[in-house]
């Protein structure tokens, strides 16, 4: 496009632009005419931002309205409005009684970074140590022939793990090992391992970790506080509510039918 058929185009109001092919001699091509417009350079396209949703306010009808619909839905096991308020103010006293009890729990630990090489036998086992003697490189061996898809092909890095993780065996194994230090062969219920570490430290720990502390040190002081009562079960009362039949094997295999 020729100058002056730019000046026509970027002038004309419509639309759809009509371009002018008008021949023009070169003697009567101007300086001013060969300027693009600042304006048409300087120019940024327009964006309409999209509103982002607004929240749905939650009214005190919208919450009865919710709440007897639940009670309805219960009403076939007898569940009472008595029972549903006693199921919530029993995991509010869970809950706070879990915070108590696990106030001071410790917010880092120490961790292992180590890397592993899977196989299915003892022998197995035993010719991958032998191979690793001989200088073959670890991550090489694991992307060769270890069982572990998650991460043989990063040769058998596990990153960094805390204790009550992994298989209780591989976790001892491993811990016990100085940094650099490549165990013998270790079996687990997944098979066997030869297990390097490559670091250890005290660390943070990520809020799954701390979550999972949380729940275990929960959960063994609940155990240990139910021993000192004597605690009655009313199963037959789930029992007479739950149908026996048909059993959820046959059901899940009705499924595939």
């Amino acid at each position: 496009m020729n100058p002056t058929q730019y000046a026509i185009v970027t002038a004309t109001p419509t639309a759809e632009p009509t371009v002018v092919t008008e021949e023009v001699a070169p003697e009567e091509v101007t300086p001013e005419a060969t300027e693009i417009p600042t304006e048409a350079v300087e120019a940024t396209p327009a964006f309409t931002s999209t509103p982002l949703p607004t929240a749905t306010p939650y009214t005190e009808a919208g919450f009865q309205e919710a709440y007897k619909g639940a009670l309805e839905n219960m009403s076939v096991t007898d569940f009472s409005d008595k029972d549903l308020r006693d199921y919530f103010r029993n995991s509010l006293l869970r809950q706070k009684v879990s915070e108590k009890i696990t106030a001071d729990i410790a917010t880092e630990g120490e961790q292992i970074w180590a890397r592993h090489i899977l196989v299915a036998t003892e022998e197995e086992a035993n010719a991958v140590i032998q191979r690793l003697e001989n200088g073959e490189d670890f991550a090489l061996v694991a992307a060769e022939i270890s069982l572990d898809t998650s991460n043989k092909d990063t040769g058998g890095d596990l990153n960094w793990f805390g204790k009550g993780v992994m298989d209780t065996a591989f976790e001892e194994a491993a811990y016990a090992l100085t940094i650099g230090e490549t165990s013998s062969a270790v079996q687990s219920q997944f098979g066997w391992h030869i297990i390097q570490l490559l670091g250890k430290e005290v660390r943070p720990l990520t809020d799954t970790q701390l979550s999972q502390e949380q729940q275990t040190m929960f959960s063994d002081w609940l155990t240990t506080e139910k021993e000192k009562y004597t605690i009655e079960k009313y199963e037959q009362i789930w029992k007479a509510i739950v149908p026996s039949e048909p059993d959820y094997t046959t059901y899940v295999n009705s499924l595939s039918q």
